[in-house]
């Protein structure tokens, strides 16, 4: 990568920190001096869902020594008290980490998870880190164990991931393993990289400011580390489990929103990796996502407010040069697209 903005941990603090972050009292670092994984847990408003989530990171059986990294981010919902009901169950275990709105990072005016993200793999002191949010959670006892392994035998590997299946909240209660039946039977179960499935060398000592102005973190932490090794797909771990419903970012947001992140994360991705070997698949996707997004069915409103929105990300590519051709032919096959008169000068 070839970004000169790249944040190591002090340069993140002082452009995002606005109060200290609370490290909760726990005997981690004594207890366990070189854990092999770090397991960062991110969490806000979680309550009916976190105990799911810590309970299948402290089930993991494995050889080797392992920290779990909670970031909490200041909660009413009662998530913070669990938390440190769990804290103080597990002393030597688990790193509690109390975080204050004013640290919050808002993208496109929504309020995220990304700072204390961020903190908490800075925080990190494992030979590996794994993810798990607190609205998700772990089924394999030994999913740790089989992806360490992978990773310690393949070492130009660099990130493992596993099969996990939607949890739709609202829908006919089931118990784990019926959903899992239920997954399998109507070819549900997912194959390819979400974020509660990573576990990944700890390799990463700065990250780019752009990550801190795109939804799909997930997305550009998986292109961070392929440039630095291989990612493989390990099939023998039980799916994992991610959860779906209203008061989540991304799922609460309209189908014409969450093609336009996917977009302008893409935009952002292609400042960043351009020049190596991901600028291709970047590129295609993003023009993939912007004839999704112009051909997305919504109200006539909606859909003019969010085309100019998606004009002004041409304006961008135009100066950027990226992608130009590839959106010119795109808006000139559709004929009831109405083209506002700066991107016709672009496009002749």
């Amino acid at each position: 990568m070839q970004n000169p903005d790249e944040m190591d941990f002090e340069e993140f603090k002082r452009h995002y920190q606005e109060v200290p972050v609370e490290e909760y009292p726990n005997n981690v670092l004594g207890a366990v001096p070189e854990p092999m994984v770090s397991v960062h847990v991110s969490t806000y408003q979680h309550a009916d869902f976190i105990r799911d989530c810590l309970d299948g990171v402290l089930m993991q059986e494995t050889d080797f020594p392992v920290e779990i990294i909670i970031g909490e981010d200041e909660s009413d919902d009662g998530t913070r008290e669990i938390c440190k009901e769990y804290a103080d169950r597990h002393p030597n275990k688990i790193r509690l980490f109390l975080h204050r709105r004013e640290n919050n990072i808002q993208i496109h005016g929504r309020p995220t998870g990304r700072f204390q993200f961020i903190y908490s793999h800075f925080m990190a002191r494992g030979k590996y880190l794994a993810t798990c949010e607190g609205d998700d959670y772990w089924t394999d006892p030994k999913k740790l164990q089989k992806q360490v392994d992978f990773l310690e035998e393949n070492d130009g590997c660099a990130l493992t991931y596993h099969p996990w299946v939607v949890k739709v909240e609202g829908d006919s209660p089931c118990d784990t393993d019926q959903l899992l039946q239920n997954s399998r039977k109507e070819g549900k179960v997912r194959g390819y990289p979400r974020l509660l499935t990573y576990v990944l060398k700890n390799n990463i000592d700065s990250f780019p400011k752009q990550l801190m102005e795109v939804i799909c973190g997930d997305e550009f932490l998986l292109a961070m580390v392929k440039e630095v090794g291989d990612t493989k797909f390990v099939s023998n771990v039980r799916p994992g489990v991610y959860r779906m419903y209203e008061e989540s970012l991304y799922s609460s947001s309209s189908p014409i929103d969450q093609r336009l992140f996917s977009f302008k994360s893409r935009l952002k991705m292609l400042e960043v990796f351009s020049n190596t070997e991901q600028e291709s698949r970047i590129r295609n996707e993003a023009v993939g996502w912007f004839h999704s997004l112009i051909r997305s069915p919504t109200g006539e409103k909606t859909k003019t407010e969010k085309i100019k929105e998606i004009f002004s990300c041409i304006r961008l590519l135009y100066r950027k040069k990226m992608i130009l051709e590839s959106i010119k032919h795109i808006i000139k096959k559709e004929a009831s697209l109405v083209v506002p008169k700066y991107v016709k000068k672009v496009l002749s």
